[in-house]
């Protein structure tokens, strides 16, 4: 009987020692994102919640990949200028989260011609720029990835904004739109601990039937 519990305990051992732990991860492709002006940002990112049933959540992050253009349309008092600078800014936030702020990163600046449209408009576009930015949701909480539903639900929000500066001396009559424009897809990643036992437990348990050996042998 010795010998068997030696012999299940060497093998925990070689098994805890060919497979260390790994995280796993959990892929959504979510594509046609479409963003149609500025003005109406947030705009969702619907998707899965995590299935707790296949581990312990560790990590959640998202990649946004696509186009976005910026566009300006301003009305002015004076004569317009030549040519204006727009700089847009990407932001992200996650709606079922109290405690994650409203992540925002810089995507660069533009300078981009002013064209007149009629009395006192001016419309601003830049050139369509490809994007492709990953943001760490984790210390949104994993219980805002975690409600539970079994469908795609709004679990992140993103929005592309763009501001602009006229040089001085030139001021604008107070009327702005934002119309910058995106296209294109996220990722959603969820890392996890996998539910089956890990090596650290096959090694306790290795562990207590080379104990139960020992002491079985000290009694005999």
């Amino acid at each position: 009987m010795r010998s068997r519990t030696l012999a299940l305990a060497g093998s925990l051992l070689l098994l805890a020692a060919a497979y260390p732990a790994q995280a796993t991860t959990s892929v959504q492709d979510i594509t046609g994102l479409y963003q149609n002006m500025g003005d109406f940002v947030p705009f969702d990112i619907n998707a899965l919640p995590f299935n707790p049933s296949l581990g312990v959540l560790q990590d959640v992050s998202v990649e946004l990949i696509g186009t976005y253009t910026p566009q300006i349309d301003v009305y002015v008092y004076t004569t317009p200028p030549a040519t204006t600078n727009l700089t847009t800014n990407l932001f992200v936030e996650v709606p079922g989260s109290s405690i994650f702020p409203v992540t925002s990163v810089p995507l660069g600046s533009q300078t981009v011609p002013a064209v007149e449209q009629s009395d006192n408009e001016v419309f601003l576009v830049g050139s369509a720029t490809a994007v492709d930015h990953t943001f760490d949701l984790s210390s949104a909480g994993f219980a805002a990835f975690e409600t539970g539903a079994t469908t795609p639900q709004d679990l992140i929000q993103y929005g592309f904004l763009t501001g602009y500066s006229f040089p001085p001396g030139i001021a604008d009559g107070g009327s702005t739109s934002d119309l910058t424009t995106f296209t294109g897809s996220a990722i959603l990643t969820y890392t996890y601990a996998s539910a089956v036992p890990e090596p650290a437990t096959v090694l306790l348990f290795a562990a207590g039937l080379v104990g139960l050996a020992l002491c079985r042998r000290r009694s005999v």
